[in-house]
């Protein structure tokens, strides 16, 4: 019994040396662990763990709190906070105008309770604080600089206008801060039409004070009172002539001056009809990705196809020529190879039905950039 009990507990001798190396990495990662958190507690500022896990820096500015709305980057730091969160609570400090009360400072992505509870031992928030007392104690941030601080605001002078109608330098005359004047005009522009005076509430830029400032001077004009564009008249809502335009040879500019388009809407149909070799009808036009049907009934009836798209010869094209096609797919162009190779060139669409593998949806979507010749 006692013989196999002592069998049971042998250590061999690569056993000993498993346990031997185990314990030395155990060591070893004490050591490191016991001098790596002396290092760091050398390097960190002396702050003092209070109980409640309340904590308090041992250095307050001038032997007093500071005001959450004027300290600096540097001061924070001086406090125990890291650069980039002392960083990140400026940069949202001055994105909302400075903080009114704690709730906003808990909203900083990153901060602990801990780093929020030595905030509140160091540092103060005062109701009557405004923003315009941050341009007397910059921050380290840029956006807010001194430089900018000195700027005078554009006096506002309003006058009746048409959302609807007025155009970017007439909304900028007015003295209308220019994001929202760009807001207003490429709102319409994406195919927004403005109906009531609240509908201005709508754009990003706008803020409650422009509106009630604004808001008296809207005057939006009905239906009858709009006349409608016709074709080669300059329309109301835009500086350009308004021009037929051929599709399969328009260029970005020219789609540019269509109603509702812009450099963006132009670039996107310029890319589908260079995909496609073409634009053979409207529901193509209307099939581009992201393109707003309200943009699209705009721009319609300006739009004519008096150039053909691409055409693909398909009794001399291979079958790695046909396959480039965006609606030919390589199965569909061994078929039509095969087929033409075995029974001679296509004359017509109705030929490619007589390969029993091909369906008349499919014909009619791709006959048009076909030449039988």
């Amino acid at each position: 019994m006692l013989k196999s009990l002592q069998s049971y507990f042998y250590i061999g001798q690569n056993q000993r040396k498993g346990i031997a190396l185990t314990c030395l990495c155990i060591l070893s990662y004490g050591l490191f662990r016991h001098f790596y958190i002396q290092y760091h507690m050398q390097t960190l500022p002396d702050i003092t763990i209070l109980k409640g896990n309340e904590t308090q820096s041992k250095e307050i500015i001038n032997g007093e709190k500071i005001s959450l709305n004027t300290i600096s980057t540097t001061q924070l730091i001086n406090i125990g906070f890291k650069e980039s969160l002392a960083s990140r609570m400026l940069n949202y400090r001055d994105k909302i105008g400075g903080f009114k009360n704690w709730d906003q400072v808990e909203k900083v992505y990153g901060i602990t309770s801990d780093q929020l509870n030595l905030l509140k031992s160091s540092s103060f928030i005062k109701a009557k604080d405004s923003w315009n007392s941050q341009k007397k104690f910059p921050s380290s941030s840029k956006k807010y600089s001194s430089e900018n601080s000195t700027k005078i605001k554009p006096v506002l002078k309003p006058a009746s206008f048409d959302p609807n109608l007025v155009t970017l330098e007439e909304l900028e005359s007015m003295g209308l801060n220019p994001k929202i004047s760009k807001g207003i005009v490429n709102f319409r522009k994406a195919g927004f039409k403005y109906k009531s005076a609240e509908d201005l509430k709508r754009i990003y830029t706008m803020d409650e004070k422009s509106f009630n400032q604004l808001l008296p001077f809207v005057d939006i004009k009905s239906e009858k009172q709009i006349e409608k564009p016709q074709l080669n008249v300059v329309d109301k809502t835009y500086t350009k002539k308004i021009n037929i335009v051929d599709i399969n040879v328009a260029t970005l500019e020219q789609l540019d001056q269509l109603p509702g388009i812009g450099p963006g809407y132009a670039n996107m149909i310029l890319k589908w009809r260079n995909k496609l070799g073409g634009f053979h009808s409207a529901d193509q036009i209307k099939s581009t990705y992201n393109l707003p049907d309200s943009v699209f009934q705009n721009i319609k009836q300006y739009i004519v196809f008096k150039t053909e798209p691409t055409l693909i010869s398909i009794n001399t094209c291979d079958e790695y020529t046909l396959a480039k096609h965006f609606y030919i797919r390589s199965k569909e162009a061994k078929i039509i190879v095969a087929y033409r190779s075995n029974h001679g060139p296509f004359r017509s669409k109705e030929d490619l039905l007589k390969t029993g593998a091909l369906d008349t949806e499919w014909v009619e979507k791709v006959s048009p950039y076909l030449n039988f010749k």
